[in-house]
């Protein structure tokens, strides 16, 4: 059972345009590459018999395997309809999309046969459950020239979503009442929002358990008069559009009960495109994965001084489509930016299955084959659908291997890998959408990961079995770029043009934990956890490497302006930093402004990896409050790494590290202020050849090269406790280079012994205290101290 507006599965289409030796083609990166999906036509329809298509509703047609729209059809281009005459007499109409809702055709009108003489269809609205589809329709008995007349909600039932049976006329606040919307509730139960039009068009609402059976529960949202309200989960979160004449307002909240306001209207600007220089109204929203659509209507005769006119250019309208995107909490929608769509089929969830199997839902009674041949994507993202639909609990597989691309959790389900099954990536860029998300320090549209956690609570991905990026595709392509990007001075933006999936993303979630698994070969971090709190990561073994390659990017966890983190006894062998504590880079990390503190890490292994422990350099927001014991690295590039450089700024702070034992690490302590220095620029030749090409530079180009002053920009490293460290068969003990303008200061050692070939260098670094220390080198140096102030107790 489900809602067929509200769950569908998650869209997996298009991904990353192919790299060419030819700067040409690849200097457009994110920005300018489509989103995933078809264009959407512009208009997206116009009903070829009355011209005049109003308040759309979506729902997917199970038997004919595509989208129905059904519409209130305003008689627009009939003649001698004085008043608003024009707007009564009015069918519902249908018209259905092949193509995931990019393009739409006209299928005729819906066999409603309730009422006798004159009457009214308007505002229809469909659901799906147990394979029955219900409306709800406001009917208008009587012809009118002005709004009066009295208005009734009806319910009907259908199998095919043309031929209805009436089912009984609801009891609800008042004898007019219009425009009904039906979402399900997290408890099962159904609930219908409403205009009331004898409450200064108030939004009401009322509650069913069987959709039959309607209980009025009174008003909800009175702020302002409105009607066509739509309410969807999105980004865990209940939102409500609510066409208020001037737009649209929107409304947020927790629990879909209580409700506050956006101070910011959607539509309420006019677009430029076709039919859309006007306000947009009366919208439905179909969520589908991780993006949602607002489909509306026009009139795109009522603009300038044609707008009071009454005549069919005036009285005509047109539906249109627009995606919306959704930042630091707010909702926006640009109408004017090309709106890509390929809406999928909703969840279809098997009753039968889900009662037989209790808390636990296997992927393979949604399709899932272990074939390591089939995709399997949809299969898995239905089992987490139908899981999340009735409340949550575990998705499980039958042994084997299940290739599949992104998908995405839900509140309370868990994701169980156990032992014997494998969860491969399919090496397609198509197979892992386009997502706004941070990566590498900036806010940018990049490819979902393998496994992906946003905007959720409570959430269990675990087991001893297996999950693998087969993330040699996009190795090979990073290198390839690499090589022409650095060619062209462009080695500072190739991690971000070179898009690549992670293989566990954690994003803007809180009460997530990671067991169990071995991670393998991601095509680009391992386990980002991003903007989250209260996230453990227990026991995992992260083999990012294959034996005959490694992995560019390979980070193993990164934790990136998140708090309350709780890393332990984890074994990672990567070919980039192990352990890394992010808190964004640049300007962009600036504005964000968000810390990484209160962080864990424990009982630990780092093998090969470019830091055992690793601060930075992404160090914008902060890093502070953070405990490192009892962790062993062995062959990794660097033991205990900072680094920064001038333009990310940021402080690192409060740092306790003790406990720990290295063998044949290259440096033992390594801290550098100007870690590839900011060097963010386009060359002249290259520059001009973008403005040859009519093209802008990407944005998140101009991103990246957004300038931040000297005093912001100094990064500041500070009181750092370091002891009961052991380091054997180092190449160097020290490779400390601060900054002139900011030294390295209020550092504490000690019990450390550390045996390397050399002792290295301490520069620029102030209130350094040295207990109980001890440096054996092979060619009998001590380390050297350059502009540094009251270091004590070195030898």
């Amino acid at each position: 059972m489900t809602v067929i507006r509200c769950k569908p599965t998650m869209v997996a289409f298009v991904g990353i345009l192919a790299f060419s030796t030819l700067f040409c083609e690849y200097s457009a990166a994110a920005e300018s590459s489509p989103r995933p999906g078809k264009p959407a036509s512009k208009p997206l329809f116009r009903d070829p018999v009355y011209d005049g298509a109003a308040d759309p509703v979506l729902c997917w047609n199970q038997q004919e395997n595509k989208w129905f729209m059904l519409y209130t059809n305003r008689r627009a281009n009939v003649p001698n309809t004085p008043g608003v005459s024009w707007v009564h007499g009015t069918p519902i109409g249908v018209a259905e999309s092949s193509d995931g809702g990019a393009t739409w055709t006209y299928r005729g009108k819906a066999e409603i046969g309730y009422g006798q003489g004159e009457f009214s269809y308007w505002a229809p609205e469909v659901i799906a459950h147990e394979g029955v589809y219900h409306m709800y329709l406001t009917f208008v008995p009587g012809m009118h020239t002005d709004w009066s007349g009295t208005r009734q909600m009806i319910h009907l039932t259908s199998s095919d979503l043309l031929k209805w049976k009436y089912e009984s006329t609801l009891t609800l606040a008042s004898d007019r009442v219009i425009d009904a919307c039906v979402s399900r509730m997290p408890d099962g139960s159904w609930r219908m929002w409403y205009n009331n039009e004898k409450d200064r068009k108030s939004i009401y609402y009322a509650d069913s358990k069987d959709l039959y059976h309607w209980q009025d529960g009174g008003k909800v949202i009175g702020d302002q008069p409105g009607e066509g309200p739509k309410v969807f989960r999105w980004k865990d979160k209940y939102w409500m559009v609510v066409d208020v004449w001037n737009g649209l307002g929107l409304y947020v909240s927790d629990d879909g009960v209580n409700w506050t306001r956006q101070k910011n209207n959607l539509l309420e600007k006019p677009g430029q495109g076709a039919d859309d220089q006007v306000k947009g109204g009366h919208p439905d929203v179909v969520v589908s994965g991780e993006r949602a659509y607002v489909f509306y209507f026009t009139h795109p005769g009522r603009r300038a001084t044609e707008a009071n006119k009454d005549a069919h250019e005036q009285r005509r309208s047109s539906i249109q489509v627009v995606e919306l995107e959704y930042q630091d909490g707010v909702v926006t929608c640009d109408r004017d930016a090309v709106t890509y769509i390929d809406l999928k089929p909703p969840v279809e969830p098997k009753t039968d299955a889900a009662a037989a199997s209790g808390k636990e839902y296997n992927a393979c009674d949604y399709g899932a084959k272990a074939d390591g041949k089939t995709v399997c994507t949809e299969a898995i993202q239905r089992a987490i659908d139908v899981c999340y639909f009735f409340g949550g609990g575990t998705v499980v597989f039958s042994p084997g291997t299940y290739l599949t691309g992104s998908i995405f959790l839900r509140d309370k389900v868990n994701l169980r890998v156990d032992e014997g099954v494998t969860i491969q990536g399919v090496q397609d860029d198509a197979a892992y959408p386009l997502v706004f998300t941070r990566v590498a320090g900036i806010e940018m549209y990049w490819p979902a990961a393998l496994i992906n956690a946003h905007y959720l609570r409570d959430v269990k991905i675990h087991g001893k079995g297996t999950i693998t990026g087969s993330g040699k595709m996009w190795w090979d392509r990073y290198w390839a770029m690499n090589k022409d990007y650095s060619a062209k001075g462009l080695r500072w933006i190739v991690d971000y043009d070179c898009k690549r999936p992670r293989l566990v993303l954690i994003y803007k979630s809180s009460n997530v934990s990671v067991e169990e698994l071995t991670l393998k070969e991601p095509g680009f971090w391992t386990i980002h956890i991003c903007f989250s709190d209260h996230v453990v990561v227990d026991g995992v073994t992260i083999k990012a490497n294959r034996d005959d390659q490694f992995g560019p990017s390979s980070d193993g966890v990164d934790i990136d302006s998140s708090n309350d983190i709780l890393v332990q006894n984890c074994d990672i062998d990567c070919n980039d930093d192990n352990f890394c504590l992010k808190a964004g880079r640049d300007a962009d990390g600036l504005r964000v402004n968000r810390p990484t503190e209160n962080v864990i890490i424990r009982d630990c292994i780092a093998r090969r990896g470019h830091g055992l422990i690793t601060f930075g350099s992404e160090t914008s927001g902060g890093i502070r409050n953070v405990e490192v014991y009892r962790l062993k690295a062995y062959g990794t590039g660097s033991g205990i790494r900072f680094k920064s450089t001038q333009g990310r700024g940021g402080t690192v702070q409060d740092i306790q590290i003790h406990d720990i034992t290295m063998q044949k690490v290259e440096k033992t302590i390594d801290l550098n202020y100007d870690w590839y220095p900011a060097y963010n620029t386009v060359p002249e030749e290259v520059r001009k050849q973008i403005e040859a090409e009519g093209k802008p530079l990407p944005l998140h180009w101009m991103v990246l090269m957004r300038q931040v002053g000297q005093e912001e920009g100094t990064p500041y490293i500070h009181d750092i406790t370091i002891k009961n460290i052991e380091s054997v068969d180092s190449d160097m003990a020290f490779a400390v280079a601060g900054r002139k303008n900011q030294r390295a200061g209020r550092f504490t050692f000690d019990n450390i012994l550390i045996k390397a070939a050399t002792a290295g260098t301490i520069s620029n670094a102030q209130n350094w205290t040295f207990t109980n220390v001890k440096i054996e080198t092979r060619d009998g140096t001590k380390p050297q101290l350059k502009n540094c102030d009251n270091v004590e107790g070195l030898e």
